[in-house]
């Protein structure tokens, strides 16, 4: 691969979705060039995502969630953003789906801050991936986070029913993060979901429901509407993956966000 790369991005095929796809023939969609929605790991792996199908003539632009978390045997295509090409890594049957993961991306890179605020009169513990871990929040209380400049995407959600020892392991009724305080790890569903990407002079972020409902949430952004999900299956939330009207813009560069549980 050409020394003149500028990025270099590694797609992911998640088998979750091949039968669904496996009528379509999938490309991969120049993401970068042309500033489109962006998209958050089931396991953790933070990537955006934009899939173009291509049947004849017609061309029709995929975009939304999708799930590697079950495809431990996930396969890796390494692209080059300026000429387009690419090197496929995995076997033809496993060609149907292609996911975009940001392995190295350092352009445009923005800064935010989020106030996580505990409304609800039980005690939550907020976790934030992959900057953050998490922590208590006593109802009432407020944890500042500053996500840096270089962090793409992320996730917060809330966790209840906890209970960890000095050295910060235990557990959660739900959220859990393989026991513990500080996550590195994605949450045990059902969780409800805070999901963001940032940079490049906009940025996009979302509620989540997909992997279920656990604690009543708003999520806003000092340049976009506020989104409120107070129940399962609320319309302000993702329900399902190509549920993309759920997912809103953000202009600006070093936006804040507020997320509050029991608003």
């Amino acid at each position: 691969m050409a020394t003149q790369q500028r990025h270099l991005l590694a797609v992911v095929l998640s088998a979750t979705f091949l039968q669904a796809a496996a009528a379509s023939n999938w490309t991969v969609y120049d993401i970068l060039a042309q500033n489109r929605l962006s998209c958050v790991d089931r396991s953790g792996i933070v990537f955006a995502c934009v899939i173009q199908s291509t049947t004849g003539a017609m061309r029709t632009e995929k975009q939304g969630r999708y799930s590697s978390q079950e495809d431990p045997g996930a396969m890796i295509l390494l692209r080059r953003h300026n000429n387009k090409q690419h090197i496929n890594m995995a076997s033809p049957a496993a060609s149907s789906v292609l996911f975009l993961v940001i392995a190295v991306f350092t352009a445009g890179a923005s800064a935010a801050t989020f106030n996580i605020k505990n409304n609800c009169p039980y005690t939550v513990w907020p976790a934030a991936t992959p900057v953050g871990g998490g922590r208590q929040l006593n109802s009432g209380q407020t944890w500042t986070l500053n996500v840096p400049a270089g962090t793409s995407s992320g996730r917060v959600w809330g966790r209840t029913g906890c209970s960890f020892n000095g050295a910060g392991r235990g557990r959660c009724q739900t959220g859990d993060c393989g026991g513990a305080l500080a996550c590195t790890l994605s949450g045990q569903p059902p969780l409800t979901l805070a999901e963001f990407t940032i940079g490049h002079g906009q940025d996009f972020y979302d509620i989540s429901v997909i992997d279920g409902y656990n604690v009543p949430m708003s999520f806003s952004c000092s340049n976009g509407p506020k989104l409120v999900c107070k129940a399962d299956k609320c319309p302000d939330a993702y329900l399902f993956p190509a549920d993309n009207k759920k997912n809103h813009a953000c202009n600006g560069n070093n936006n804040n966000y507020q997320v509050v549980f029991c608003p």
